[in-house]
């Protein structure tokens, strides 16, 4: 009798399609989305900055002839302005960005509001509309997002940190960094441009 039981046992709780499992499988194709929502935020973020506020970074420490050293910095892209949107990033995509399933059925994410205030024209309202009324609750959608966000975070934080502090203009796109970083998302095929001859 203790074999049977131990035999069932074993089959309900180890079994990939065991009734008790529901874990959801969150695909490369999801956690580049992630990966991208995470880049455009603080990149949105540190635009909104006033671009003549400064910081005073540097030592404090005053040396044998009373001075300091410390330099004044651009304040939008500091070590710490960027370190503080880096670890609030989470909470504004979990606010900002809704789970769906795509054609294929593959969990993906897609943000609500466009950056400028406007409805996405890519979500079906009426779809989350109808969810809302079948008991799908979004607070738990967006607590997975925050956790899937904070993994990504986790991952990649010391990429992202010298990424938003380079002020370069030609910086790889975001889905190139996220490629590159975590190996979520594909990398963008290179376009080769002729080069005209003098």
């Amino acid at each position: 009798m203790k074999l049977l039981f131990s035999f069932l046992f074993c089959i309900l709780f180890s079994s990939p399609t065991s009734v008790f499992s529901k874990k959801k499988v969150y695909t490369s194709e999801y956690k580049c989305d992630v990966c991208k929502a995470i880049m455009e935020e603080v990149e949105h973020s540190i635009s909104k900055v006033d671009p003549a506020k400064t910081i005073q970074v540097g030592s404090f420490r005053v040396d044998p002839n009373g001075k300091t050293r410390t330099v004044q910095k651009k304040f939008a892209r500091s070590e710490t302005h960027v370190s503080e949107l880096v670890d609030d990033v989470c909470g504004k995509i979990s606010e900002n960005y809704i789970e769906f399933d795509d054609e294929l059925k593959t969990k993906r994410m897609k943000r609500l509001m466009t950056l400028d205030g406007k409805m996405n024209g890519n979500i079906d309202y009426n779809k989350l509309i109808e969810d809302a009324k079948e008991g799908g609750d979004p607070s738990k959608k967006g607590k997975t997002i925050k956790f899937q966000c904070n993994k990504v975070v986790e991952q990649m934080e010391d990429d992202l940190m010298e990424y938003f502090q380079n002020d370069e203009t030609d910086k790889p796109d975001a889905q190139t960094v996220c490629a590159e970083s975590t190996g979520y998302c594909k990398k963008k095929p290179k376009t080769t441009e002729k080069k005209e001859e003098l």
